[in-house]
């Protein structure tokens, strides 16, 4: 009866320490796919990178501020602040009326910019229907980008300062 318990515990113990070897095995062998998978990952973003670096290089000097935004710091810096303003009119419910007056500020001070931005680089030879539908996508880019209400552009938009 004992040389069965004995058996039994020591069948357990394999048991156990089978399992814990395979799951060990398996743990190895999922970390290094995903090391293998993130190399390739990494190239391609590289390269991209890259491409896009030397395109940027190749074009005119406003279109590569456009395709590169993050290449100054001041760019940076706004992005930044747009994506903090974001965040608090998120957490606002999107009411501009909960943040403090001068965040409010910059945040329309930053929508203008944006939309006279895009609306400055539209063509100059486009016909009055093809700039208005052109100024509507502008408008829904801004929307979009920004995370604010049809009524809200037009407001920030109306306001001149």
């Amino acid at each position: 009866m004992r040389t069965v318990k004995y058996l039994v515990i020591v069948v357990l113990v394999l048991v156990l320490v089978g399992v814990a070897y395979v799951r060990a095995v398996y743990s190895r062998q999922e970390r290094q796919r995903l090391k293998v998978g993130m190399v390739p990952a990494t190239e391609v973003d590289r390269m991209a990178d890259s491409l896009r670096r030397f395109y940027a290089d190749s074009i005119g000097s406003a279109a590569a501020a456009a395709l590169l935004p993050s290449v100054t710091a001041e760019s940076d810096s706004l992005r930044a602040e747009i994506s903090h303003l974001k965040a608090k009119l998120t957490a606002a419910n999107g009411r501009i009326d909960e943040i403090t007056d001068s965040a409010a500020r910059r945040f329309e001070k930053a929508v203008r910019a944006f939309y006279n931005q895009e609306v400055a680089a539209l063509p100059a030879d486009l016909s009055s229907y093809e700039r208005t539908v052109s100024i509507k996508e502008v408008k829904a880019k801004a929307m979009k980008y920004f995370g604010v209400s049809a009524e809200a552009l037009n407001r920030i938009l109306s306001r001149k300062k």
